[in-house]
């Protein structure tokens, strides 16, 4: 498929994030017993530090995200999205692992 690099960039793809070591599956969006009404602290943080305009959940984007009970993360999004959510889930797992070696645990971050 030939096409410019600004329709490439604004496609939606969608990836698959292996998350199982954050914690997951807090409710904090809605009272809705749906489990799709359940919103982690991680996603939280990712539609609220990446792209903010860019999330369904917003009301403004297109993007959307899915948690599964596997500790996957499912998401539909543009590829710069995609590369900041990866830049993301490094700096918080080096974050985390600078606590955890520490000796602080979880140290009330929520990870």
């Amino acid at each position: 498929l030939i096409t410019t690099k600004d329709v490439a960039e604004a496609t939606l793809q969608v990836k698959v994030y292996r998350v199982d070591d954050f914690e997951l599956f807090v409710r904090s969006k809605s009272e809705a017993d749906s489990p799709a009404h359940c919103f982690s602290p991680l996603q939280d943080v990712i539609v609220s530090c990446v792209e903010h305009d860019s999330w369904q959940e917003n009301g403004t984007g297109e993007g959307e995200m899915h948690l599964m009970k596997s500790g996957l993360l499912v998401v539909s999004q543009t590829r710069g999205v995609h590369r900041k959510i990866v830049e993301l889930l490094v700096d918080l797992r080096k974050v985390k692992a600078e606590i955890e070696a520490d000796g602080g645990g979880s140290g009330g971050h929520g990870f």
